[in-house]
């Protein structure tokens, strides 16, 4: 089982059964729909390091997403799962309605 250790200069590296190895780099990620499932599954994209493109036709949802993953992530952080910046995270989050971004 690997484990993610985050240095302090916001690098990473994974203990493995071989040793200490630099993780792969953070690749952009797609998500379709930003309701409970979506937009949880980008908080812990974003957690991981990730930039997301998120894709939603609601126009309402997509207005309220930031908040709602800012929400994810500051709790996150005080439960102890998140070492970053939620705010920081969240700028790394992009959301539209537009297919072809994907």
């Amino acid at each position: 089982m690997n484990t993610v250790a985050l240095e302090p200069a916001g690098g990473s590296r994974v203990a493995g059964p071989e040793g200490w190895r630099e993780a792969a780099p953070h690749i952009p990620i797609g998500v379709v729909g930003v309701g409970l499932m979506g937009a949880s599954i980008a908080a812990c994209l974003l957690i991981a390091g990730h930039p997301v493109w998120a894709i939603e036709t609601d126009p309402a949802r997509r207005r309220g997403t930031a908040r709602r993953l800012l929400g994810f992530l500051r709790e996150a952080k005080r439960e102890g799962l998140f070492r970053g910046e939620p705010q920081r995270a969240v700028g790394r989050f992009t959301i539209s309605e537009d297919y072809s971004l994907l």
